[in-house]
């Protein structure tokens, strides 16, 4: 590393031997100038900030000492050595307390001059390398901060690593442990949980944050710092714009006052937030109402079977009502999501196996509301049933075709014609094949799609009858009552009715 030298004195022949006489080259040190006054070398310096000065005392205009005394100000990070012919002990004693790395008086060899300037310039590289390895290990923290502090919380779950060194890392990481006392909130976000990280920073800004993404499916973990306890009015709003940037419930915990607490907290937190789905509102949610529900257990199983045997039997109202019965209870019971996954999966492939159409199982739903994924589910079980062995071949072709076209003037004659069927052979294939008629199926499609319009609250019930195929309103209410035991308008309430209801109970847990 070249060191740079500055040679500052009032007599020219002095500069020039310094200069000239010393193979500063061979020293890794470089001369950048000369000045024959402090003015002068104040103004050079701030110009060519050398790394050492060679400096005499008493020059004219501004003396060394002066000089040294400004220098401090605006380059404090030059090391001074002094040349000077006056071996007064006051000067001596006001440049130590100014900083002076070396004092020589004059007439000094240019031995004992190369050898003062080469000890301070070592001196000087020393100090630069150190800062240069400081800076490195700085910037590689700063790299792997994210990884460092992922580490660092799953030590903290570990009961096993001692308080002292847990304090030890965390101030390396330059995390608060301060407490005295803690609350973790967990919650996660499936597109940007970087920006996640920096919202829940500034957030909860007034609890010096711990804030970390885990490695477990884009989970944040927030641990704040607080007194004994914390109002829950006092953490909804400083959660609110976490609330209103993610899509994600947040899960709290209690107020701790031991950091070992974590490892018993954490996987309830967790478990609550992989259940987020069912929550569908984001919001501040206590781990403890994981206590008020219910494991699917054999109850789930039965319910399975009975799907699976009504898609047997191939009623589509009966596979309606048990698809729907099943759907309740997985939200009343409201498992983790991949649980969910596994049991909708498991469900869908079983029926597509007794279709004979064997599939992998359901779409990858992760990110759907509760509303898709009921609409996923059931359109997962009616295609399944209409792809089932009554629905294969020709009858299946026929089906399809209803499904497509009954919004039309559709008739048995119209439809055998466009199938190459004779009516006759059509009107019997579908009963058999599904143990209803061809008219049953026109209407059975007029009102699925009935119920999804009014669902949606966009159209009076007699603009529905038209939109799905009915010129008559009369007929169309005696045909949606048929179907679903109600009339259009009952129908709409109750399933206003359940959805407040359900509304409620995930607000009260």
């Amino acid at each position: 590393m070249i060191c740079t030298l500055l040679i500052v004195d009032d007599e020219p022949i002095v500069r020039y031997g310094i200069r000239h006489s010393i193979d500063w080259a061979s020293h890794d040190i470089t001369v950048v100038g000369e000045a024959e006054n402090g003015a002068i070398a104040l103004k050079k310096a701030q110009f060519l900030r050398p790394d050492i000065l060679l400096c005499d005392i008493r020059m004219p205009i501004v003396n060394g000492l002066t000089l040294i005394q400004q220098l401090k100000d605006c380059l404090p990070e030059s090391n001074i050595v002094i040349l000077t012919g006056h071996a007064d002990s006051e000067y001596l004693m006001q440049a130590i307390r100014n900083g002076v790395k070396d004092y020589l008086l004059k007439p000094a060899t240019m031995e004992s001059i190369l050898e003062a300037v080469c000890r301070v310039a070592e001196a000087h590289r020393q100090k630069r390398l150190a800062e240069v390895r400081q800076s490195q290990k700085e910037d590689l923290l700063a790299e792997n901060l994210l990884v460092l502090q992922s580490a660092f919380f799953s030590e903290l779950l570990s009961s096993a690593t001692p308080p002292e060194i847990i304090r030890e890392k965390a101030r390396q990481l330059n995390i608060s442990l301060a407490g005295p006392c803690y609350q973790l909130l967990l919650l996660s976000d499936q597109q940007q949980p970087l920006k996640l990280m920096q919202v829940c920073h500034k957030a909860y800004e007034a609890f010096t944050p711990f804030v970390v993404q885990l490695p477990v499916q884009n989970v944040i973990a927030v641990l704040l710092n607080t007194v004994s306890t914390l109002p829950q009015a006092k953490l909804t709003a400083a959660s609110a714009d976490v609330i209103d940037y993610t899509e994600s419930i947040i899960a709290v915990s209690g107020v701790f006052s031991s950091l070992m607490d974590l490892a018993i907290i954490y996987p309830q937190a967790l478990s609550l937030v992989r259940r987020g789905l069912w929550f569908e509102h984001a919001d501040c949610v206590p781990i403890t109402c994981l206590n008020s529900l219910e494991e699917p257990g054999s109850e789930l199983d039965r319910m399975e079977r009975m799907v699976v045997r009504a898609t047997t039997e191939g009623d589509p109202e009966v596979i309606a009502q048990c698809a729907n019965e099943f759907f309740e209870y997985i939200v009343r019971c409201k498992p983790e999501f991949s649980q969910a996954e596994k049991h909708f999966n498991q469900l869908i492939r079983s029926i597509s196996m007794l279709s004979g159409d064997p599939s992998e199982g359901a779409d990858d739903i992760t990110g759907c509301t509760v509303a898709q994924l009921r609409k996923h589910f059931f359109d997962a079980c009616r295609i399944s049933f209409l792809g089932s062995n009554r629905g294969q071949g020709q009858s299946g072709r026929a089906l399809r075709y209803i499904e497509q076209h009954y919004r039309e003037e559709l008739s048995l004659e119209s439809a055998a014609s466009q199938l190459y069927l004779s009516p006759t052979y059509l009107s019997r294939l579908l009963k058999e094949k599904t143990n209803h008629g061809f008219q049953y199926w026109v209407n059975y499609f007029r009102i699925q799609k009935a119920k999804e319009l009014l669902l949606e609250g966009h159209y009076k019930s007699y603009e529905i009858a038209e939109l799905v195929g009915y010129n008559s309103y009369k007929i169309f209410s005696g045909h949606f009552a048929r179907f679903t035991h109600r009339s259009a308008t009952e129908y709409k309430q109750q399933s206003a009715d359940n959805t407040d209801k359900n509304s409620q109970r995930e607000n009260r847990l």
